[in-house]
């Protein structure tokens, strides 16, 4: 990832990193906003942090249900990124799997924000030129 922080979540999810780590929550550096040290975005942050520790068998604090959404986050990203593009894999499957994933995000998920969750999931849709409200 370059050194710019990028305007939309799009723009994140062109840039390359892995899929977890699109999820994080960074500052924009716009003024009015809030500090990103404190409250649920330190708690969504960390949770990402505990799944990537506990990815690779480190201790964390990461809660059955936080890793049930980031397990399934990952499994659609990592499809998305081998067979988002085919035509028949995006709006065939790619776009009930990330509308499945938005629905699953109304139960229990948590430190994790939901609304950046979902954002993602609308950006991973938007990089494959996919609409989830259509």
């Amino acid at each position: 990832m370059n050194d710019t922080i990028p305007a939309t979540w799009t723009e994140r999810f062109k840039e390359g990193g892995t899929i977890i780590d699109r999820m994080r929550i960074v500052p924009t550096g716009r003024p009015g906003m809030p500090d990103y040290t404190k409250s649920w975005y330190r708690r969504h942050n960390e949770c990402i942090s505990d799944y990537l520790r506990a990815s690779v068998g480190a201790v964390s604090k990461l809660h059955a249900d936080e890793r049930r959404i980031l397990d399934l986050a990952l499994a659609i990203g990592r499809w998305a990124e081998v067979n988002g593009d085919d035509g028949f894999g995006g709006d065939h499957v790619l776009v009930p799997l990330l509308q499945a994933f938005i629905e699953a995000l109304n139960f229990t998920c948590g430190r994790l924000d939901c609304g950046t969750l979902s954002e993602w999931a609308h950006s991973v849709a938007h990089g494959h030129g996919l609409d989830l409200d259509a």
